[in-house]
């Protein structure tokens, strides 16, 4: 009986320390991939204001669909040297990975119907900035970091109010949102990561 309690408290211990060091390694190796999807749409948002406030055509709104393209593409390029090199698959990783790519599909799935159908246009924006704070503060829970929870939250409900209730224009609250949910908490997660790995070596 003792053994076999020995045994499961092990097991535990074993499942628990293998889950808070998956959310570890997760968390070291965010930081990147957070600043340039951020950077991409800050980009991406600022172009289109420039060039809708130069020209008052509304079609520049098409250039919203350029980022998931320019997204991936860009991390093929930085990444591009290591596809050769194994990476570990766990649940954490998993579950994040999927998290963000049904983000990514109802984003814009969603943005095409409204937009083909003709019909609730202006809620493209409060609905993306609503899913994009929502999928941020869901990888904050999931890797128990504070930041990244934090700036889900405030994009999610900051960001929608401000479009419905404000009237802020839409390039200002998608670029704010990515400053807020994605590039400040990827940029303080590599700080950490710094000085974590600073501090081992000393």
């Amino acid at each position: 009986m003792e053994t076999t309690n020995l045994s499961a408290e092990k097991s535990l211990q074993l499942i628990t320390e293998m889950i808070e060091k998956s959310r570890r390694d997760f968390e070291r190796n965010s930081g990147n991939p957070m600043i340039i999807w951020g950077s991409v749409v800050l980009v991406f948002a600022i172009a289109v204001w420039f060039m809708i406030s130069s020209t008052s055509n509304m079609y520049w709104n098409y250039l919203w669909f350029g980022i998931p393209v320019a997204g991936y593409l860009i991390e093929f390029i930085v990444h591009r040297n290591r596809r050769n090199e194994k990476k570990a698959v766990n649940f954490i990783n998993s579950t994040i990975g999927k998290i963000w790519i049904f983000y990514g599909l109802i984003s814009v799935l969603t943005a095409l119907v409204l937009v083909f159908s003709g019909r609730f246009a202006g809620l493209i924006t409060p609905l993306v900035v609503l899913l994009l704070g929502f999928s941020t503060a869901l990888t904050g829970a999931i890797i128990k970091n504070t930041a990244i929870t934090a700036g889900g939250v405030i994009t999610a409900v900051g960001g929608s109010y401000l479009y419905l209730a404000g009237g802020l224009d839409a390039s200002l609250v998608i670029g704010t949102a990515a400053v807020v949910a994605l590039i400040i908490p990827g940029i303080m997660i590599n700080i950490k990561t710094h000085k974590t790995c600073k501090s081992s070596r000393n």
